[in-house]
């Protein structure tokens, strides 16, 4: 039977489950207007550009050019105005997880490695770098520790874990190295 309501322990003894800490994320971190400004144009960027370049070079082969110019032009800019839709729409969800990033770094438990598994995704790497602004790192020093975690992601996209509880163990392998961790006995009772 699948666990419908996941737990998320931040420390020992206070668990919440992923509904109760995305509203908890929500109540404790709010922007302003502007600041949601900032994030929609810095977070969009991408799919505004290619909303731009969809809209103009069917226009402007339509204006001057032949249909035979514009028509093919205008089915691969619908494609890519569903692209532009798709990056988009993540809006929201990127949004969270800056919120999310603010609250661990009032909180003083935020780490510049938290921010690894968005690095794997081209449209989330502007949130880490985002993040990692935020949390007053040095643009150069961002641009390193950012190309830095995407291959950690990439090489996490492709791991393989097992979890074995009764040996009390977690087996990693990631590109063929395999690393073994010890479970701690709450980790081993909590499933």
């Amino acid at each position: 039977m699948m666990n419908d309501r996941p737990e998320t322990c931040s420390s020992p003894g206070q668990c919440l489950t992923r509904d109760e800490a995305f509203h908890e994320v929500e109540r404790s971190i709010t922007f302003s207007r502007r600041q949601r400004l900032g994030y929609f144009l810095s977070y969009n960027r991408y799919a505004l550009l290619i909303l731009l370049l969809s809209l103009a070079v069917p226009t402007v082969l339509f204006l001057f050019f032949r249909w035979y110019f514009w028509v093919p032009a205008t089915l691969v800019a619908l494609r890519a105005l569903y692209w532009a839709w798709h990056i988009a729409r993540q809006y929201p969800k990127k949004l969270h997880i800056t919120k999310k990033m603010a609250l661990a770094q009032q909180n003083r438990t935020f780490q510049n490695d938290d921010i690894v598994k968005y690095c794997g995704d081209p449209c989330y790497r502007v949130v880490a770098h985002q993040v990692l602004a935020q949390a007053r790192v040095p643009a150069g020093e961002r641009r390193r520790l950012v190309r830095e975690y995407v291959e950690q992601a990439h090489d996490l996209a492709h791991a393989l874990v097992f979890v074995d509880r009764e040996k009390g163990r977690v087996v990693t392998i990631i590109n063929g190295v395999k690393t073994e961790q010890t479970l701690t006995p709450q980790e081993m009772t909590n499933g």
